[in-house]
């Protein structure tokens, strides 16, 4: 795969929920209470605090988890529907998530590494 084919939205993509296990920036508030006075945290700590029910549950499912060491925190994010390729909470996600573009550097570096091009 040298040519990825552009793409214009992350539907049928999700390269870039495949390494994580869970929403980073959430994991972190989750496991560390001083990042919720943290400004640097302030947007993902708003969000969190008003995620669904359902996003919710798959979180604390994962951190639990994730405390006995039973799942793989490189596997893919606890959010991404896997037959459908996208985010089921994307409206929700934190700002690591948001900061990737489509088609920016982190998207094709995560694309390659997976072996991606939606187009196929």
């Amino acid at each position: 795969m040298d040519e990825l084919t552009t793409i214009s939205s992350c539907e049928g993509c999700g390269a870039c929920c495949r390494w994580q296990g869970a929403p980073p920036d959430y994991v972190a508030l989750a496991l560390n209470d001083h990042f919720q006075d943290d400004p640097s945290f302030a947007d993902d700590f708003q969000r969190f605090q008003n995620l669904p029910e359902k996003a919710k549950e798959l979180l604390d499912t994962y951190l639990l988890k994730f405390k006995e060491n039973s799942i793989d925190k490189n596997g893919p994010c606890v959010w991404l529907d896997e037959n459908l390729e996208y985010c089921l909470f994307y409206d929700h996600r934190p700002s690591s998530c948001r900061s990737l573009a489509v088609g920016d550097g982190g998207c094709i570096v995560y694309r390659k590494m997976f072996g991606i091009d939606p187009s196929e």
